[in-house]
């Protein structure tokens, strides 16, 4: 996918939501900007383990504060997987 962005007076860029949605972006996410062979090279920082465990066949998201961006999603992308494939476990 490629996308053209403006630099505004502030010096902040604003990503297109279908390049947010690719890469699983959302408020808070962590990106790195480094020059690589004269170009901007953008990508997402590594999470940390996500904060979640199975427990009684159930995904728990463990501690109260926020959320690596795209865990809630991942979350209930699998939950749906589970009652799709008629089951409510793994």
């Amino acid at each position: 996918m490629k996308a053209t962005l403006t630099v505004d007076k502030a010096g902040r860029i604003i990503l297109p939501k279908p390049i947010r949605d690719l890469m699983h972006l959302s408020a808070g996410s962590k990106l790195e900007a480094e020059i690589v062979g004269g170009r901007l090279q953008i990508t997402p920082e590594e999470e940390e383990d996500p904060p979640f465990k199975m427990v009684d066949g159930v995904m728990v998201i463990l501690g109260g504060g926020p959320t690596p961006g795209g865990l809630e999603k991942a979350v209930r992308d699998e939950r749906d997987a589970m009652i799709h494939r008629g089951n409510r476990t793994p």
